[in-house]
């Protein structure tokens, strides 16, 4: 019996995975280098532990690069666009199904609470979450599974008694480690990503009603 719903946020709510790599992309061109996207989707879905945006710049150009500044500038515009965005089809229904059928909701994401948080609110669903564990609760963010590991642990959830909303490949895989259904939703920036381990894979949220993937998951 599936109990709680647990949302990826950045490009599964809101397509902020793309308004981020479109802000580094116009400080690169400023440096007269190319983002490649086979590089940037290293970090997607999770840290930038496998690709650091001033770290590759750095290997690309004889410029001297002020990163604090450069993160600074990154930041307010990744910021000033992803707050005009929509959520993104389909999530506030499977909300509201949430609510009336008594199922748990969760946000699990590789990025601060303060980031999370800011974005729900201002679209008036941040106290329609039972929990939301972030970068700032694990030692490791996906592909590790802990994340995960802290949804189960304070919804009393035993193994795919949860069904996970990914858009990235970290995600899936983190969410199949911790033993939970996975549905993902590929976005602009995951679209050519493999998504073999995932469940299901949906084109959007608003593609299928929640009772009929709650029947894809029946017992």
């Amino acid at each position: 019996m599936i109990k709680a719903f647990i949302f990826d946020f950045d490009g599964l709510m809101i397509d902020t995975e793309f308004s981020s790599y479109q802000t580094w992309l116009d400080i690169y061109k400023n440096y007269q280098v190319d983002l490649p996207m086979s590089e940037w989707i290293k970090c997607v879905g999770s840290s930038n532990d496998d690709f650091d945006p001033i770290r590759y710049l750095r290997t690309k150009t004889k410029i001297k690069i002020d990163e604090k500044q450069l993160r600074k500038e990154q930041l307010i515009a990744h910021k000033n666009i992803s707050e005009t965005m929509p959520v993104l089809p389909g999530v506030i229904e499977f909300i509201q199904f949430a609510k009336q059928n008594r199922i748990k909701l969760a946000v699990a994401s590789s990025s601060s609470y303060n980031w999370v948080s800011t974005h729900l609110e201002r679209k008036n669903i941040l106290a329609q979450f039972d929990f939301i564990v972030t970068a700032d609760d694990v030692e490791q963010v996906k592909p590790a599974p802990d994340l995960f590991i802290k949804v189960k642990e304070r919804f009393g959830l035993k193994n795919y008694e949860g069904i996970v909303f990914e858009d990235s490949a970290h995600g899936v895989e983190a969410a199949k480690v911790a033993n939970l259904y996975t549905v993902a939703v590929p976005n602009q920036i995951t679209k050519n990503l493999k998504f073999e381990k995932a469940d299901i894979i949906l084109d959007n949220l608003s593609s299928i009603s929640p009772n009929q993937l709650l029947e894809q998951f029946a017992d």
